[in-house]
């Protein structure tokens, strides 16, 4: 399993083009324990970042799989792979200002547009808690916890 990316894969890259080298630091180990549950019942469904297609591609046991066995745990590519994405939709930008977090949050808290409307109102949101604990290599147990078990039910 991939295990400190951001810094540690960023330092073994040349970064050119006047970008910064990337400061978000997710651990891939922190993600599957953590945050994977939290974001498998919040975003991973089939009709929003469980699809191929989407800029943020997450695979869940409930939404997209790699394989053809579904009712399978996860594999250890899968979750890197959802790593991988999650840093990737803002590789160039630390954990306060990354897409990752951003995108979700609503405007009038300093968040950007989502196309599938505003997911926190605010960064007291758990779920905020989670991903940006986690972008900052923080421990994120607690929030994610929190943020996981209180997933609306009946999403859009």
């Amino acid at each position: 399993m991939l295990v400190g990316l951001g810094l540690g894969a960023a330092s073994a890259c040349e970064v050119t083009q006047g970008y910064d080298a990337p400061t978000a630091s997710g651990d891939s180990d922190d993600w599957a324990m953590h945050v994977q549950p939290y974001v498998a019942r919040r975003c991973a469904t089939l009709d929003c970042h469980g699809d191929p297609g989407r800029p943020l591609r997450i695979y869940s046991t409930e939404g997209l799989r790699d394989g053809e066995d579904r009712a399978a745990p996860l594999t250890a590519s899968e979750l890197d792979e959802n790593v991988l994405a999650a840093l990737g939709v803002s590789p160039f930008g630390d954990a306060a200002t990354h897409a990752l977090i951003l995108v979700p949050l609503a405007p009038s808290s300093g968040g950007w547009h989502h196309v599938g409307g505003d997911i926190w109102a605010s960064r007291d949101d758990p779920g905020y808690q989670c991903l940006s604990r986690w972008l900052a290599g923080a421990d994120s147990a607690a929030s994610c916890a929190t943020a996981a078990a209180n997933v609306p039910r009946g999403l859009p």
